[in-house]
């Protein structure tokens, strides 16, 4: 009788568990299990924040889709919805395809990949040099701006609020400004309030990240 009251004591607290886990997130069938990062990892970063999928589309190309899917952002605003904003006017003109189409790496069409989420810790501020130091030692995929566009064009509920989220890439593979020769690469920020329109802009690569900026950080799914 004993054996079967602790038998029944456990899988009531097994059943417990897993109920406060399965609320735990709104969307617990996107978070993966398993992530790339080792535990010895640089604690500026600490452990990714947010784990989740992204899915290539068959008919995906660089090129064509951050251009389609900024068109279809831009349009919206022109025509009078408040989903999209730019930081500067001319950000739009910049944020195209014949700019950011030849990342590092290239997401290759119907292949699934795992999106890690890092922050900077509050009082650091961290070069992207560095931060490219990071990724490369983790063995994680530099794919630039068509992978930010894809995470929020399939998981925008997922990606952090109130911060400035960028993919970042070797300089090589990221616009340079004519005008001044900055190197710049893509950021979204996202508003807590539903109400409030997403904000994409451009930012340099010479200047450091800090504990407003997320870094996502993608790997092919095993």
């Amino acid at each position: 009788m004993k054996k079967i009251f602790c038998l029944l004591a456990t899988v009531l607290i097994g059943m417990m568990s897993w109920a406060q886990n399965k609320h735990k997130h709104t969307h617990p069938d996107a978070y993966v299990t398993i992530h790339s990062i080792p535990d010895s990892i640089d604690e500026r970063f600490g452990l990714p924040v947010r784990l989740f999928e992204i899915t290539v589309p068959e008919e995906y190309d660089e090129r064509s889709y951050i251009d389609s899917s900024m068109a279809i952002k831009y349009d919206a605003r022109i025509h009078g919805s408040h989903s999209f904003v730019f930081s500067m006017d001319e950000d739009w003109e910049h944020f195209r395809g014949c700019y950011f189409c030849n990342p590092s790496c290239k997401l290759i069409p119907g292949k699934t990949y795992t999106v890690e989420v890092f922050t900077v810790i509050e009082k650091v501020r961290i070069s992207t040099k560095e931060t490219l130091t990071f990724l490369h030692k983790h063995h994680l995929l530099l794919v630039g701006a068509p992978g930010l566009l894809l995470a929020l064009d399939q998981h925008k509920e997922y990606l952090p609020r109130n911060c400035y989220i960028n993919s970042l890439d070797e300089q090589e593979n990221l616009w340079a400004d004519d005008r001044n020769g900055v190197i710049n690469y893509p950021w979204i920020f996202i508003r807590n309030e539903e109400y409030q329109p997403t904000e994409f802009g451009l930012y340099s690569m010479a200047e450091p990240i800090e504990k407003e900026y997320c870094i996502l950080a993608f790997a092919e799914k095993k």
